[in-house]
C-alpha cells in the first residue's frame, strides 16, 4: 500500500471529498509542523480492483500501440 504525505493545511484542500466519501483514511498527527496521512480505506481498496480493469480495458482500446504503462511494478 502506498502513503503519501501533505502538509495539514495542502490536505485540506487536495483530499477532503475522498476522505468524507469513505476512500481514505485520515490520521492527523500534531507536530511542528502538522502532518496528515492517507492511506486506502477498505472501501478505497475494494475499488483498486475497477481501477485496475478499467486501465487494462483502456490500454487495449484507446491507448497507440507500444503504450507502456508507467504504473506498472513489473515493466
Amino acid at each position: 500500500m502506498r502513503i503519501i504525505y501533505f502538509s495539514y493545511h495542502r490536505s485540506k484542500s487536495l483530499c477532503p471529498s475522498a476522505s468524507n466519501d469513505g476512500f481514505l483514511h485520515r490520521e492527523i498527527y500534531r507536530g511542528i509542523p502538522p502532518r496528515v496521512e492517507y492511506t486506502l480505506s477498505e472501501m478505497g481498496n475494494s475499488f483498486v480492483t475497477i481501477l485496475n480493469l478499467m486501465m487494462e480495458w483502456s490500454e487495449a482500446n484507446v491507448c497507440p500501440d507500444g503504450y507502456h504503462n508507467p504504473y506498472l511494478h513489473n515493466p
